[in-house]
């Protein structure tokens, strides 16, 4: 969002904006209510009561402890994240966070309750990762202004791993034309490290 701002100051100089930061689900009800006019959100999002417009690819990283062995390769595949037995494994956010069940889904893996470590933040999360507790996914921008860890945690790409990230409305919402075109001014300027959309979401 940072590298975002002084775009949209420059091409809409009247746009008036108000930022708010939440659970997905939280921001679709009130995106359903009328409470907010667009969601970024991860695609695809269920209900017949929104439109959506797909704006890039966000790879997912693997982020290990120093220590972790799964660092001596410079490249990981999810075989690799399903063969790992190591004690300190796979770090989860807590229920109701959509990234939780992002990175499950593109890893497969099932975790036992009993032995799940949950973070309640992504920033908890990293702190976590940091003290060896374990390994994580996590997407590209996330990574951005991390310097202070690369002491402690080691980045590996996934090959291949991402999400979608993608603008959300509701589908009555009247202007859906102009929502429209402000999805493509979006999707023309690629987050550094994203990819162009291949597969549109209906």
């Amino acid at each position: 969002m940072p590298s975002l701002l002084p775009l949209l100051r420059r091409a809409y100089p009247e746009l008036r904006l108000q930022l708010t930061e939440s659970l997905t689900q939280s921001m679709l009800s009130k995106l359903r209510q009328n409470e907010l006019d667009l969601v970024f959100a991860a695609l695809p999002v269920t209900g017949e009561s929104f439109e959506t417009a797909p704006l890039f690819e966000e790879p997912f990283m693997a982020v290990f402890p120093r220590n972790h062995p799964l660092t001596q390769r410079k490249t990981l595949t999810m075989e690799d994240l399903a063969s790992d037995h190591d004690e300190n494994g796979l770090l989860l956010l807590e229920d109701g966070h959509c990234l939780r069940d992002q990175a499950l889904s593109v890893c497969g893996m099932v975790p036992m309750r009993d032995q799940q470590r949950l973070a309640t933040s992504l920033e908890m999360l990293w702190h976590m990762i940091g003290a060896g507790e374990g390994y994580s996914l996590i997407p590209q921008l996330a990574l951005r202004n991390r310097a202070e860890w690369e002491e402690l945690v080691v980045v590996r790409p996934m090959a291949p791993a991402s999400r979608q990230i993608g603008l959300v409305w509701r589908s009555s919402d009247p202007r859906g034309s102009a929502f429209r075109d402000f999805a493509a001014f979006l999707a023309s300027k690629l987050p550094e490290s994203c990819l162009p959309v291949t597969v549109e979401n209906t």
